[in-house]
């Protein structure tokens, strides 16, 4: 009988082992780069660090100096007295003018001061007349889009406002703009701009006005983003320089597993950049809780350059390629952060709710999972899918669609496998669609609707056929083929919907059980049927572009149907 401790042992041997992979890859590492180059990037570290701390300490201010006046002093980090200038300001019968020169930039530098004179102007009211000459004050109450109540006015205290200055009983307050124009004009130079009412209550005048918005501190979320970029890209690296050299053919011809190499050569690199995270968060003065935002990213973004180097069959197409995926999943994790507090899809990006917590301290659990969920799964599928492709059958190939093919056939191996790879591949379909439409913004729109449902129909199509031929290829049965087809249609059908039916059955289960939902399905089903019909008789390339134009025209047609499109 097999005691309690024997029984730990394997577990504790393959810990042992994966530490030890990490080990060697830290002295390689070490042996790898000078002293040099160690002070070198040690220096480069400190300096950067530095800098952010300064920035952030004493304000990023990017357009310092960057309008030149002439004719006035204007005592502003913005503006910088020169006979070159961009505004000439003159005095004359009692008015001021501004002179441009009719350069964007003039103009940019004339509004910049415009803004500058209102504010100004607005200090020397508020100073003069107190809170009479702005009888109206604001502050907006932000609500969740499910709530309906509306907050009492009763409820809502209105601090108390300091008057500076009263005006004697009897005096008239009419005909002082002039004089107060003047002094504003004058008083440029103050280092005051702002009233002080706003600053210590949060409430403002309805001009100056504006909605919620998270933009002011997404700088926040690059210095939590960019420093891990640097370890991800030495990781990627040091992969492709064991994949080329063939130590990993050594280490894979050693009682190691893969899974047991792949995290052993990921766990330095992981950890550097998790206390590259924990030190931004101090340095930033932000919440320790920012790396349960920041982290699933990273690790997707780990996983994604891994599975890209096996794929990859030179260093210049791996450069090319990571390039590539680094721009489109950096687009994808900030591009919904910048609709922030307008519309709820940007809660899919963890960036937006990693803010709302340095925003409001508060962290929604259901928003968290919500927006990581998505990155785990990706990090768990390309991680497997990286170890599948550890094995020198797949890694020498010098077709990547041979690579990919032969990496799905050693996972989908029966039809019911189809049903779950289908559900997996939903997230790498959500962040093309994504993408998709944010390039379609730039078209005109009766063309617009026509490109994104192609690109629909190509990438969703790509992904299920992917699937079904790697079970074709595994088993060469018609019977086998259709039932790939069927489970694959209805994985994919349910990992697609999955979300909708969460919200539609927070209140509307009525809905639930409404034909259109199930229009996809049939969808699916028909484009698959119409691939696992070709894909017997005629090639890979054929049969796909057939359930294309079949997606695509069953797509259009409904929203001819529907009216939403005009021909």
């Amino acid at each position: 009988m097999m005691s309690k401790h024997s029984r730990h042992l394997p577990r504790v041997s393959r810990i042992f082992k994966i530490f030890r992979v990490s080990s060697i890859e830290l002295k390689k590492s070490r042996k790898k780069y000078s002293k040099t180059s160690f002070l070198i990037l040690i220096l480069i570290s400190l300096v950067s660090i530095s800098l952010l701390y300064f920035s952030v300490g004493f304000g990023m201010r990017s357009d310092s100096y960057l309008y030149e006046v002439s004719g006035m002093q204007i005592n502003d980090y913005r503006f910088l007295n020169s006979k070159n200038s961009d505004v000439h300001l003159t005095y004359s019968n009692g008015y001021y003018k501004a002179i441009i020169t009719g350069t964007d930039k003039s103009l940019a530098a004339v509004d910049e001061l415009r803004k500058l004179v209102k504010q100004n102007y607005e200090f020397q009211l508020y100073e003069r007349f107190g809170s009479e000459a702005f009888p109206v004050f604001v502050k907006a109450e932000f609500l969740e889009r499910e709530k309906v109540s509306v907050p009492s006015i009763k409820n809502l205290s209105i601090p108390e406002i300091k008057k500076y200055d009263v005006i004697p009983e009897g005096e008239s307050k009419v005909g002082k703009g002039e004089e107060i124009i003047k002094e504003s004009l004058n008083k440029l130079t103050s280092p005051q701009s702002n009233l002080p009412i706003k600053q210590k209550t949060g409430y403002t005048i309805p001009e100056d006005f504006n909605p919620q918005s998270l933009l002011s501190k997404m700088v926040l979320a690059f210095f939590f983003i960019i420093p891990s970029y640097f370890t991800i890209q030495l990781f990627s690296a040091s992969l492709l320089e064991d994949k080329t050299l063939r130590r990993l053919d050594v280490l894979l011809s050693t009682p190691l597993k893969p899974i047991e190499i792949y995290i052993g050569k990921l766990l330095p690199y992981l950890v550097i950049s998790s206390l590259f995270i924990i030190s931004t968060s101090f340095l930033l003065k932000e919440s320790l809780l920012a790396i349960l935002f920041v982290l699933p990213f990273i690790l997707f973004a780990f996983s994604l350059q891994a599975c890209i180097v096996f794929l990859s069959r030179s260093y210049k197409e791996m450069t090319f390629l990571i390039m590539v995926s680094s721009f489109i999943i950096t687009a994808y994790l900030f591009i919904p952060a910048i609709f922030s507090g307008t519309i709820p899809v940007s809660k899919i990006s963890p960036i937006t709710n990693m803010l709302i917590l340095f925003e409001t301290g508060e962290l929604d659990l259901s928003d968290y999972l919500l927006s990581t969920s998505q990155f785990y799964i990706l990090f768990a599928v390309l991680s497997f899918i990286s170890i599948r492709m550890m094995d020198a059958e797949v890694m020498y190939l010098d077709s990547i669609e041979r690579k990919v093919l032969l990496t799905l056939r050693k996972w989908i191996k029966s039809p019911l496998h189809c049903l779950f790879a289908s559900i997996l591949s939903i997230p790498f379909v959500f962040i093309a669609e994504f993408m998709l439409i944010s390039i379609i913004f730039t078209m005109p729109l009766q063309l617009s609707i026509a490109v994104f449902i192609l690109g629909i129909s190509l990438v969703e199509e790509l992904f299920k056929t992917s699937i079904v031929y790697a079970a074709y290829k595994n088993s060469y049965k018609n019977s086998g083929i259709l039932a790939a087809s069927v489970l694959t249609a209805v994985g994919f059908f349910a990992g697609e919907k999955i979300l909708a039916l969460i919200e539609i059955g927070r209140n509307y289960m009525d809905l639930l059980l409404a034909s259109y939902l199930l229009l996809p399905l049939a969808l699916h089903l028909l484009t698959l049927f119409c691939f696992a019909f070709l894909i017997r008789k005629r090639s890979y390339a054929i049969a796909f572009s057939t359930a294309v134009v079949v997606h695509f025209i069953y797509d259009y047609g409904i929203l001819l149907a529907l009216g939403g499109v005009r021909i």
